[in-house]
């Protein structure tokens, strides 16, 4: 008896699902559902092409955005897109840093000579001096949990350095022991950390511990070379397997006590270099070595010309294509007359040598004001070499000379400052040669630095009219480790202020000019005056700031100086001020800072300015000061600008490294890279005013919650409605209010607020505003963060990609479409009209942004491609449509049934074939079948007779199939449909086809189906 037929439509009403048992995903679903839209309900459409617009002149830009309506990349550089020629121009030097730190060691003593190395599985060694003993400790690098708790190597040592040789952390480091002086070694299992060897001379030689010395791996080799008796130096290496080689002696006949050792891998096989000095740099050298320990060229002296200067404090080097980079720390010191002595006068130099001995570079100053702070390093990236250096004399020995200010900046080889670290807490100055090695690990840098804790201000001045703390007390110098990435992607930009805000290792701004540093690395520091009119009748006291205004014509100020105060005779005043020139930034000409000078005095009580605003100071990084005479009468200054700070108004401080940003209540908020609980927000940003940054503007956001424990560090900020939310790795907070005026009060931000919930943010490359609120992703998938503060698993449907990271998401203008692109070269499409998913393909983006009010993304290629309406090529490539239904099961899960055919139907547009697999069983595709339409017209008067085939030639643009599969009885079925381009009527691919459903026609057998022995137990 035949089987009654009965249909099943099935409209395309619906997304994908991949949440459910594919087994069970409800009819009108898909398992797959590639380049439609749901422009039309019911129905399929094909989604727009990205047509290529242009292709940057490199392919180190990582991240897209606008500014003013035009078209930014940033990675290596900042370039700007004209439309007009299609070209882009470099405006200038920007890279973004990703940057995260670790407090490692803390004691209730000094460390010192810090040093650490990572390994693949992510544990750090450190090594550090701590009252004249050498110490070591091995620690998780993520968590800070110390595997192998603090180890004594030697009483009375110096210089530890740490290395990864293969499964081993070496800690080398110089000890006294029985009265001499040993170069010596211990090594730690990487899988066994708490069962190291022996402690092992290298050398038992060594004239003291502040002789040179200085390693590096290559080839699987530490290469070792030490100042050694007998005014000679020697080189050495351990193998993998802590074999250690005879030592080869390096011609000299002096003793050095700066040494760098370094490794250019770019040549057949490794090239070792040396580069030692004496402490005065009165005697340089350099020498290359083959990985055999074989001599490539004596030793000869560098063009480093020390002449004028007091010495060398520090040395390192970096090789490449057979030549060696060579950096320098100068200790330099201005002579009477000049009463300068407490000014930076420090600078950091470089010259560069071939393997021939030839100058490849002359010698040359690179930056001024720091000195060096770790060892060189090349990005295999880009090439580029990179270094830390320091700001800021902290030894106390003379206090006067102190700096307020000790910082850590990531600076190249050619000066440029791509990040700030522990702004006015860093260790300062080096006090030994040894510095920190730069340990490359899983895409990351890792380096150790020296922190101090801030305690509490301290008002040393006497008479100070402001009430400046000219001091502070630190707690004792610890060592956090710094773990950072060049050239990171998902750099996050705000425009506000006629500028664009990015972050990164430090706050950028990009003015339409050119990018540089938002606000003042540091403040004019330790200002001096002196007076030809001594006398007590009057005093004045005298503040400073840098200055400088923007291409939009907003002012930027630095903080003040700390007051510095002179007493002169009646009458007119002649004084002299020195005042530090700010060598740490990008604005140089033809738009350079000026340094603007202040006056109080007790005849008039108000800072008005005193230097010229017409003629003003101009900022020159050529020289360390710049002198300025103050002959101006209180009555000639009287109603001149006022001090910033007048009226209690927060002094401005440059914003640190930051990791998200967002725009609320017309502040700029950042998340501080160096302490992800830490909010940093602008003063209110009014007309005419730029972003103006506090240390004092800053709101903490606890780490933990009551019984929910641990919520994880603030991972994005984005605003909705009245509300800042605040997204950490496992929950949700949110602020509301104006915040504070310029002096701090009445700050009415309320506490953050937790919001009931079991996410958090993941990423915030994800955070997108849409109409029911923000979506985002968190570590189970993207979620919703309704206008109501509830939150929805929306993004459920698609939890099979789960696994891959949103590099952007946007809300596409025009439709009603979020699109999340994906690191797997996917990008999932949500309709929140018909809160349905789809999935892109062809789309391989790194960044994206929306330009011209379309979607337009970057790929890894420097490639620049735009949806272009109509249009159905993805560069060169037809967008082609597919899916895969859910499994047709009408008789039930495990029923019986008989597929007769199914009919397709949908609208023909252009040329298009479609090929269709069936399968059966809940198995694999067993066959396929070509669908041929058509609806193609032929060209007019085509046909035998005109008018003879269908109305005016041609069928129409209805699509109707029929397909009859080769199979009938079957438990269930699947139909996988892809759509093939048709080249063969030599049109370009289009839009091919919309389609509006299928209809299944099907016979229900039983509600339970046939099973093979195999498969029957009992």
């Amino acid at each position: 008896m035949a089987l009654p037929k009965q249909s099943v439509p099935v409209n395309f009403s619906q997304g994908l699902d991949t949440k459910t048992d594919p087994n069970q995903v409800q009819v009108g679903k898909f398992l797959t559902l590639t380049n439609s839209v749901f422009t039309k309900g019911g129905a399929l459409t094909k989604r727009n092409g990205f047509a290529q617009i242009t292709t940057l002149p490199n392919d180190l830009e990582t991240t897209l955005t606008t500014f003013n309506g035009n078209l930014i990349a940033t990675g290596s550089d900042l370039y700007f897109y004209n439309a007009e020629n299609n070209s882009w121009t470099d405006s200038g030097t920007i890279q973004p840093i990703g940057l995260k730190t670790l407090p490692v060691t803390r004691t209730s003593t000094s460390q010192s000579n810090e040093d650490a190395a990572v390994s693949p599985s992510g544990l750090a060694c450190i090594a550090y001096i701590d009252n004249n003993s050498v110490y070591y400790q091995v620690s998780d690098s993520v968590t800070g949990q110390q595997l192998v708790t603090r180890q004594l190597l030697a009483v009375a040592g110096a210089c530890p350095r740490v290395y990864v040789l293969v499964n081993y952390f070496v800690i080398t480091f110089l000890a006294t022991v029985g009265g001499g002086t040993h170069l010596r070694y211990i090594a730690i299992p990487l899988g066994n950390p708490t069962s190291p060897t022996a402690i092992a001379d290298i050398s038992s030689s060594l004239t003291g511990l502040t002789v040179g010395y200085d390693a590096t791996v290559a080839g699987g080799n530490l290469y070792i070379a030490w100042a050694d008796t007998g005014s000679s130096v020697k080189l050495a290496y351990i193998s993998s397997t802590l074999i250690t080689t005879a030592s080869v002696v390096i011609p000299g006949s002096f003793t050095p006590t700066l040494m760098s050792v370094s490794a250019d891998l770019t040549t057949p096989s490794p090239t070792i270099w040396v580069f030692f000095s004496n402490s005065s740099g009165s005697v340089v050298r350099v020498t290359a070595y083959t990985s055999q320990l074989a001599q490539i060229i004596a030793p000869f002296a560098p063009p480093i010309a020390l002449s004028g200067f007091t010495g060398l404090r520090a040395i390192t080097s970096a090789a490449q294509n057979s030549n060696l980079y060579l950096f320098y720390d100068y200790i330099t010191t201005y002579l009477s007359p000049y009463p300068v002595s407490n000014i930076a006068t420090d600078f950091v130099g470089t010259a560069a040598v071939n393997i021939s001995g030839s100058t490849v570079e002359a010698a040359t100053t690179i930056l001024r004001s720091v000195g060096l702070a770790s060892k060189a390093f090349i990005d295999s990236t880009n090439g580029k070499i990179y270094m830390l250096a320091v700001y800021g004399d902290t030894d106390q020995a003379d206090p006067t000379t102190d700096s307020n200010q000790p910082t850590y900046f990531l600076i190249d080889s050619t000066g440029n400052i791509y990040m700030r670290l522990a702004y006015s807490n860093g260790g300062g100055y080096a006090t030994s040669q040894s510095l920190p090695n730069v340990t490359y690990m899983n895409a990351n840098y890792y380096v150790a630095y020296l922190f101090r804790d801030f305690l509490a201000a301290v008002n040393k001045g006497t008479n100070n009219p402001t009430g400046t703390p000219s001091n502070a007390i630190y707690t004792q110098t610890g060592i956090n480790l710094a773990k950072f990435n060049i050239n990171t992607s998902g750099q996050f930009s705000e425009e506000i202020a006629g500028a664009l805000h990015l972050t990164g290792g430090q706050l950028w701004e990009y003015d339409g000019i050119k990018p540089v540093e938002h606000g003042f690395q540091v403040w004019p520091e330790n200002v001096q005056v002196t007076t030809s009119t001594a006398g007590a009748t009057q005093t004045f006291y005298y503040q400073f700031t840098y200055e400088w205004t923007d291409g939009a014509g907003n002012l930027h100020r630095s903080a003040p100086s700390i007051p510095v105060t002179i007493q002169t005779a009646a009458g007119t005043p002649s004084n002299t001020l020195y005042v530090p020139t700010l060598r740490l930034t990008y604005k140089t000409a033809p738009n350079p800072v000026r340094i603007v000078g202040y006056r109080w005095s007790v005849a008039q009580q108000v800072y008005y300015q005193f230097t010229s605003i017409t003629s003003p100071v101009i900022n020159d990084l050529t020289v360390d000061y710049v002198t300025i005479t103050d002959n101006n009468t209180d009555a000639q200054i009287l109603g001149n600008t006022l001090l910033y700070t007048a009226g209690g108004v927060i002094e401005n401080i440059a914003a640190p490294a930051s990791t998200a940003s967002a725009l609320f209540k017309n502040r700029l908020f950042l998340v501080d890279a160096e302490d992800q609980n830490l909010l940093w927000y602008s003063k209110q940003v009014i007309e005419a005013v730029p972003v103006e940054m506090s240390d004092l503007l800053t709101l903490y956001v606890a780490p933990t919650t009551g019984a929910q424990g641990s919520t994880g560090p603030v991972t994005a900020l984005s605003a909705m409605d009245d509300k800042l939310i605040i997204f950490k790795q496992d929950a949700i907070y949110y602020l509301t209010g104006q915040g504070p005026d310029n002096t701090g009060a009445s700050n009415d931000f309320t506490d953050p607020i937790y919001i009931t919930s079991s996410v958090g943010c993941a990423n915030p490359s994800s955070i997108v505003l849409m109409p029911q609120g923000l979506m985002f992703q968190s570590d189970k998938g993207i979620w919703l963060l309704g206008r109501d503060l509830s939150t929805n698993y929306v993004g459920a449907p698609v939890e099979a990609y789960n696994s891959q990271t949103v590099e952007s998401a946007q809300a596409i203008p025009g439709t009603n479409q979020v699109r999340f692109l994906l690191g797997n070269n996917i990008t999932l499409m949500y309709d929140y009209y018909y809160n349905q998913w789809g999935t892109f393909t062809n789309i391989r983006a790194v960044s994206a942004t929306l330009y011209q009010g379309y979607h337009t993304y970057l790929n890894s290629y420097g490639q620049v491609f735009q949806e272009t309406p109509n249009t159905y090529l993805d560069g060169s490539q037809p967008v082609l449509m597919s899916l895969t239904t859910s499994w047709m099961n009408v008789a039930g899960i495990r029923g019986f049934e008989r597929f007769y055919y199914f009919l397709m139907l949908g609208t023909y547009y252009t040329p298009f074939k479609l090929n269709v697999q069936l399968a059966y069983d809940y198995g694999l595709p067993e066959y396929s079948i070509l669908v041929t339409p058509d609806n193609q017209t032929p060209n007019w008067g085509g046909d035998a007779l005109w008018g003879s085939g269908a109305y005016w030639g041609g069928p129409g643009n209805a699509f109707q199939a029929r397909i009859f599969p080769q199979k009938q009885k079957c438990q269930t079925f699947q139909v996988t449909m892809n759509e093939v381009y048709d080249p063969s009527f030599g049109q370009p691919a289009g839009q091919g086809l919309s389609l509006s459903g299928f209809n299944f026609v099907i016979g229900v057998k039983k509600g339970y189906s046939p099973q093979r022995a195999s498969r029957s137990f009992g």
